[in-house]
């Protein structure tokens, strides 16, 4: 039943008390508009989630929406369907990427961060996507997940926001066609999407936005580079600036994450604890080192 980009199972997160269930609202990659038109659409849906979660959590605080766009017709739709709850309220996120990540999402809202190596439910929070509770309240009301909503953008003729259970092309075809004759799929998103050839791969429950791009185009030349090229590559131009640390999130929140170490031990094969190469784990995948800050646009992650 799980929407987000974890597939983590909701019976799971749901079937441990905590302090506070927050609905990710976020919509963490740059150009999805998934929650945005739920929240819009069906926020009456998602709140009745929301408070069967509560209730299924038995916590204290109750539920929190969080999302961007203070102002923002979903808001708005959200303020609505909850001006009569007592146990849900909304909070505004600031607009910065990635705040909808778990780890920073759940410090925004409580305060709280997340020790490394852990899930939110440590430090008493349950987070679930909007769309994950609206399928609660579809559940509950017997109907079965069968579609889930993505966000089609790139060369297609109509980028669209469609409610699909079904391959690729069909998905395309729904946007009008694509308008290249050679062309790859970006999954997920620019930032943390990975690249598919094959227009018959199917739409899965944690796939969020498909994007057409040209065979040629900067980010798939990018995500399909092999990992030996990419060796290379931090080998001859990796300068120890230690901005991929500096920007890193998870850094930020104090985990024992630094990549520019990593690339000291993987280009120079240095002698150093082993605990530094096996924080690679705590990443997070959110892709800022490579895509924005890194002034070689090397791959720490």
């Amino acid at each position: 039943m799980a929407q987000g980009g974890g597939w983590f199972s909701t019976h799971v997160k749901t079937s441990h008390p905590c302090d506070v269930v927050i609905a990710n609202g976020s919509e963490c990659e740059p150009l999805l508009a998934n929650d945005k038109v739920l929240m819009e659409e069906e926020a009456s849906l998602i709140v009745e989630g929301l408070k069967w979660a509560v209730k299924a959590t038995g916590n204290k605080r109750g539920g929190v929406i969080a999302l961007k766009g203070k102002g923002s017709k979903a808001e708005l739709a959200l303020l609505e369907a909850v001006k009569n709850e007592q146990e849900i309220e909304i909070f505004n996120l600031g607009d910065y990427y990635p705040v909808g990540d778990e780890f920073i999402l759940v410090q925004g809202v409580t305060g709280r961060v997340v020790p490394e190596r852990d899930i939110p439910l440590s430090i008493g929070a349950v987070v679930l996507n909007v769309e994950t509770l609206r399928n609660v309240t579809q559940a509950v009301q017997g109907k079965p997940v069968i579609e889930r909503t993505l966000t089609s953008q790139g060369k297609v003729r109509r980028p669209s926001v469609l409610r699909m259970g079904t391959p690729f092309w069909e998905v395309f075809e729904q946007c009008w066609g694509v308008t290249v004759s050679d062309y790859m799929t970006l999954v997920g998103g620019p930032m943390m999407g990975s690249v598919v050839s094959d227009p018959l791969t199917p739409v899965t429950k944690a796939t969020t936005g498909l994007f057409v791009l040209p065979k040629d185009h900067t980010f798939v030349r990018k995500k399909t580079l092999p990992l030996p090229f990419i060796i290379k590559q931090s080998k001859a131009s990796c300068c120890q600036c230690t901005y991929c640390t500096e920007f890193c999130p998870c850094y930020l929140l104090e985990h024992d994450l630094a990549p520019h170490k990593i690339m000291r031990q993987i280009n120079l094969r240095l002698d150093v604890p082993p605990q530094v190469v096996e924080s690679a784990f705590l990443c997070s995948g959110c892709g800022l080192c490579e895509i924005f800050v890194c002034p070689m646009e090397l791959s720490p992650e």
